[in-house]
């Protein structure tokens, strides 16, 4: 935005007294401060101006003095000062739009964004061409100030007033709908902008419209947008993501992990996307391939989910003793982890060590780990090992939980049998 304007300043300093009505003397010295100010001897004109000011009090209170004061300070970049002989000059002549752009432009670089709005808007209301810009470049300056609503007021009354409203007035309106969370109204704007823009400002309006759609809650859509985006550009990875996200949101686990691999031949996935994909690996029937992720992570930065994760994927493998190594391996790092210790009494009593088992099947009951299946998990181990009296006594206590009673009589009057 400072570029543009000081393109529109630059224009103006050099012609702007050309329709106006001044003095004879007054003229001559603002014609030679002009020649100073584009030979870039600003402070020669300064120090001119001073000088008229000085001797020639009366003509020097001309708003054009004011105004050309200000040009001199404004091109040393000294916007404080050119500010007060902008307002100066306009005070002088209300009506002097020249003025009321520069003034503008010093109060955006000082940063006071609503007294700047406010200067376009006399600026466009003083100007005899009605420049549509000055009205866009207030509400740009409002949008700064956090004043939206000022904003959208006068984008909408540009929209609605000009055949072919520009592409930038479109943007706008979209940022300040955005900002003040109207999202709904801004949606038709970053539909249409997402479809007429071209490059990398395409992409970010696709990008927020797939957000938007999210955002209102419109899965539906979304879904739609986003396989229609990776129809037309299978090689950005950004649409694959999102299409795995809202593969996810319907529970259409094998569909959201086909999208996620893709990204991932596209660019690195994430570590939070490594993640998904394991589990939704599992999830679907493919353990082999979650174990491949799970492993790759654990080598970054293991913890005690991951290793439960890798075992599991072992279990479903048929490889319970690789899974008993791994629980182990947890179990070192976090030895009161109920899960594994439980998980590794089932992987002792699959692998055939029944003692084993047992004991820490019988540890786990008294530690309050499932203790009715553990109760009756160690009898059965116990029977296995050939050890009837501690069988009984694990079926004994058993018998006490509800859900395992009747599973504990049996096996106590099979070990009853036995003896």
């Amino acid at each position: 935005m400072k570029k543009l304007l000081v393109i529109i300043f630059l224009l103006l300093y050099s012609v702007s007294y050309a329709n106006e009505h001044i003095p004879y003397l007054t003229g001559l010295i603002l014609s030679h401060a002009q020649r100073l100010m584009k030979e870039g001897k600003y402070d020669a004109a300064i120090r001119l101006l001073n000088r008229f000011k000085q001797k020639h009090k009366k003509e020097a209170e001309n708003y054009l003095v004011d105004f050309t004061f200000g040009n001199c300070f404004f091109m040393k970049k000294a916007f404080d000062k050119a500010a007060k002989y902008y307002s100066a000059s306009v005070k002088k002549n209300p009506k002097f739009s020249s003025a009321w752009i520069n003034l503008a432009q010093c109060l955006y670089s000082l940063k006071k964004y609503k007294a700047s709005a406010k200067a376009f808007i006399k600026a466009y209301n003083t100007s005899s061409k009605k420049e549509p810009e000055y009205l866009y470049y207030a509400s740009i300056c409002f949008l700064s100030a956090g004043e939206y609503k000022k904003s959208i007021n006068l984008l909408k009354k540009l929209i609605s007033s000009y055949k072919n409203p520009k592409i930038k007035w479109k943007e706008a309106i979209a940022h300040a709908y955005i900002l003040c969370k109207a999202y709904k109204k801004a949606l038709p704007f970053v539909e249409e902008l997402s479809e007429i823009e071209k490059g990398r400002k395409k992409i970010r309006w696709q990008q927020l419209r797939l957000h938007l759609y999210m955002m209102l809650n419109m899965d539906q859509k979304a879904l739609l947008y986003a396989e229609r985006l990776v129809r037309e550009d299978p090689s950005n990875p950004k649409w694959w993501k999102g299409l795995a996200h809202f593969y996810l949101k319907k529970d259409d686990y094998t569909n959201a992990l086909c999208a996620l691999i893709i990204k991932g031949f596209l660019v690195p996935l994430t570590e939070e996307e490594q993640k998904i994909v394991a589990q939704l690996s599992a999830a679907v029937g493919i353990p082999r391939q979650a174990l491949l992720f799970y492993k790759k992570l654990a080598k970054k930065k293991t913890s005690f989910q991951l290793i439960y994760q890798i075992a599991q994927c072992y279990i479903r493998i048929h490889r319970p003793s690789d899974a008993l190594s791994w629980v182990d391996k947890g179990l070192s790092l976090y030895p009161k982890a109920s899960k594994l210790l439980l998980l590794k009494a089932e992987l002792l009593y699959q692998l055939g060590h029944y003692k084993k088992a047992a004991v820490l099947f019988k540890k786990c009951a008294k530690a309050g780990i499932s203790p009715g299946r553990c109760w009756l998990m160690s009898g059965y181990a116990y029977l296995s090992a050939g050890e009837i009296a501690s069988a009984i006594y694990s079926f004994r206590q058993a018998k006490k939980y509800p859900k395992q009673k009747a599973n504990a009589i049996k096996a106590l009057s099979l070990c009853l049998s036995m003896k």
